[in-house]
């Protein structure tokens, strides 16, 4: 009887360890099983943040890319599109999406040509949030931020899509494009051409077509040549022209030294005989006739646009400045004609060309946009030009050019032809 009762004392004894064990296994699995859904929470954490990011970076290169091809009005646009699409929609979710050109913070927070993109979403954990007090912010938000910028920008394009020599250069000369890019939309193989020992230094050539050096010419591209490259588009095709007003003058000749107010001009405005002509900021049109400046004179101006249009649809005016002639003319960084100095209307013949040969007494500061015909250019030196971009049907470089798109706050628009990379 005695060893009966220890037999089932024992095993009584054993059974309830045996029920202690079970319950500390099963609270254990319930912590472990805790735990491990917490982890599959972070790890869901990192996995949205790593998406966050990658839809940032997306974002960022479209934009600044819209921004660079021509497209300035859309570029937030499209950061707001490719995040949408990665899943990532501002407004939806407690999600916000911010665009900024500049960015508003890091290296690049003074760069009008670079694009900020950035992204945060709350995260609701279920298990994570226990540890928080109900009713409080969303303890955990996933941020994401990129920043995009241009390898290079052009300040130089041409706009016609089949001639030979679209972008030319004759004789022993050098055009310096200090660090902007060259675009070319001529599909020619010999879209860009160079004879008798020219040189063409620039950040990086865009051919749509193909290029020809003859006579020791040579191109110095220090970020390379690409050929069969897409073509660029004109940043300024959707400006309209200007309609001309009444008549103010008419076929002015200005006899002495003089200082004019903007408005119409009809017929055309001559300036010779070292006279020198000051223009008042604002809008001057040109209606018919031609802007021909001779014998050593003068022409100036600060915030000018010059638009060259016809109210008759014939006799365009064209631009002839002689070698002699002094030319010192800024662009407005505001209004509906920021940053053009010249703005010829897209009705004009393709035949016309434009002469701009004041060599190293021309300065001018901001667009030369013929998008219609051919530009003759000479002049500039690097001391003087601080932020010139030509757009032209043709362009044929003569003497000595300089050129340079430092055009951050002048309101000039930028030319693509460089490519959107990540920096931040």
């Amino acid at each position: 009887m005695h060893s009966s009762r220890s037999a089932a004392g024992i095993w009584s004894g054993d059974g309830s360890r045996r029920g202690a064990v079970a319950v500390l296994v099963a609270v254990m699995l319930v912590v472990i099983i805790g735990f491990v859904s917490l982890g599959s929470e972070v790890v869901l954490l990192l996995l949205t943040s790593r998406q966050m990011q990658s839809a940032a970076d997306a974002a960022a290169l479209a934009s600044e890319t819209a921004r660079l091809r021509g497209y300035p009005a859309d570029y937030k646009q499209e950061a707001f599109a490719l995040s949408a699409a990665a899943g990532f929609a501002n407004g939806q979710n407690g999600t916000t999406v911010a665009v900024n050109s500049p960015p508003a913070t890091g290296n690049y927070k003074s760069a009008t040509d670079a694009v900020e993109v950035l992204i945060a979403q709350p995260q609701n954990l279920a298990l994570a949030q226990v540890l928080y007090q109900r009713g409080a912010t969303p303890p955990f938000i996933v941020r994401a931020r990129s920043v995009a910028h241009s390898s290079g920008e052009a300040c130089v394009l041409t706009l016609d899509t089949t001639a030979s020599g679209s972008l030319s250069m004759n004789g022993n000369t050098v055009a310096d494009f200090v660090g902007c890019d060259v675009s070319v939309n001529s599909a020619s193989a010999t879209a860009v051409s160079l004879v008798g020992g020219a040189t063409l230094k620039t950040n990086h050539l865009y051919d749509v077509g193909g290029y020809s050096l003859g006579g020791g010419s040579r191109i110095i591209a220090a970020a390379g040549i690409t050929t069969q490259a897409a073509p660029t588009v004109d940043p300024y095709a959707s400006y309209a022209t200007p309609a001309p007003d009444a008549c103010l003058k008419d076929n002015y000749t200005p006899p002495a030294s003089i200082t004019i107010a903007p408005g119409t001009y009809c017929n055309g405005i001559t300036v010779h005989n070292g006279v020198v002509l000051t223009l008042n900021p604002g809008i001057y049109i040109i209606d018919r006739g031609s802007l021909s400046l001779t014998g050593g004179a003068s022409l100036s101006g600060t915030g000018v646009t010059i638009v060259l249009t016809s109210s008759t649809g014939a006799n365009y005016p064209t631009v002839s400045f002689a070698g002699d002639a002094t030319i010192n003319l800024s662009a407005p960084s505001s209004g509906t004609t920021a940053g053009l100095v010249f703005f010829q209307d897209r009705n004009a013949p393709v035949n016309g060309t434009n002469n701009f040969n004041g060599g190293a007494a021309q300065t001018i500061t901001g667009v030369l946009y013929f998008p219609q015909q051919t530009v003759n250019y000479s002049g500039g030196t690097a001391s003087t030009v601080t932020c010139i971009e030509i757009i032209a049907w043709d362009l044929s470089l003569t003497g000595n050019s300089t050129l340079k798109a430092g055009c951050a706050g002048t309101g000039v628009l930028a030319i693509g032809g460089g490519q959107s990379v990540m920096v931040e």
